[in-house]
């Protein structure tokens, strides 16, 4: 998630979350899948397991832009030494 969509939650969310180190943990996990995923390999309607133990998968739809669950992908396929990122605008949470 962008900077933006952190300052967009709840006050009280973004306090807690920054007051309790594993709680951001999990929704950072929630928001990490394994493997190298690059846009042109989605589809719609496909599954995604994120790295959060537990958690149920994410869901991409491709229907008028990219979406993962209710956030939109703003940037895709930026790639880092250990994976790709796909920027969304909106924070996840499991």
């Amino acid at each position: 998630p962008t900077n933006a969509a952190f300052a967009a939650l709840p006050p009280a969310t973004l306090n807690s979350l920054l007051a309790n180190p594993a709680q951001l943990a999990q929704v950072l996990l929630f928001h990490v899948t394994s493997g190298q995923v690059l846009s042109s390999q989605l589809t719609n309607g496909q599954n995604v397991t994120t790295l959060r133990t537990g958690a149920r998968p994410l869901v991409v739809n491709l229907t008028g832009g990219v979406k993962i669950d209710t956030a939109n992908v703003v940037a895709a396929d930026v790639r880092g030494l250990n994976g790709v990122v796909h920027v969304i605008d909106s924070v996840l949470l499991p």
